[in-house]
């Protein structure tokens, strides 16, 4: 509905862009009233009934029985959203989950529909209802947007030292691994790092940080008591 000109305008997206509008006068619903809207789902078209009457009938560039997304948007609260289907509709926890193009650490959602995640570099991206690219590529795409991150690594060198011979990679039955991750207590070696996925690529080779908590010295060590 276009309250401001008393229409209601049908349009298809194609490639990110609206197409000619389809224009209906006699708006059935007012600005601030309640209605209800049901859209049925043919074969070959959409069939349009507002407060329960029959409004119009719509085909879209699409057939309907590819449509899986409803989106609502602009100056609305809906109240109840109703989905009927001749079939069982199949538990979403059993259904074929199709997995998108992009990285992220962790991704959340909320009620009010919006998806974002955190990259490993602690970046935060948004949902756009993008498809196409990457896995789905020689589909029509729309909203694909280049996505890149990066990832540090760190591990830690333990060494031990006594009077006779120094510092030694050879510790004690008690002490933390020679290799381990911050807490030492997990044992970490490089050759035990492995990139999440074949789409990524090392950047550099193993770096010494100078700048951890504390301070290090021109070799990169941090002298501590035994723990």
């Amino acid at each position: 509905p276009r309250f401001t000109d008393d229409i209601i305008v049908r349009n298809s997206m194609i490639e990110g862009k609206w197409g000619e509008e389809e224009r209906d006068g006699n708006l059935p619903i007012k600005s601030g009233q309640e209605f209800s809207l049901k859209i049925i789902s043919g074969t070959e078209e959409y069939i349009i009934d507002i407060n329960g009457t029959r409004y119009c009938t719509y085909k879209h560039r699409l057939p309907p029985h590819s449509v899986i997304t409803a989106l609502i948007w602009g100056k609305i609260r809906p109240f109840k959203f109703v989905v009927k289907n001749p079939q069982p509709i199949i538990n979403p926890r059993d259904l074929f989950w199709r997995q998108l193009g992009g990285h992220l650490r962790r991704v959340e959602s909320c009620v009010s529909g919006v998806t974002w995640g955190i990259g490993y570099d602690h970046t935060g991206w948004v949902y756009n209802y993008g498809w196409g690219g990457s896995f789905i590529g020689s589909l029509d795409s729309h909203n694909i947007n280049s996505m890149t991150d990066s990832q540090d690594y760190r591990l830690y060198e333990n060494q031990r030292w006594n009077p006779v011979s120094g510092y030694t990679s050879t510790g004690l039955p008690t002490d933390r691994h020679m290799w381990s991750d911050a807490t030492g207590k997990q044992k970490r070696t490089r050759d035990q790092v492995k990139l999440p996925s074949m789409h990524w690529q090392w950047v550099s080779d193993w770096l010494v940080d100078f700048h951890v908590p504390g301070g290090v010295d021109r070799e990169g060590w941090q002298l501590c008591a035994a723990a």
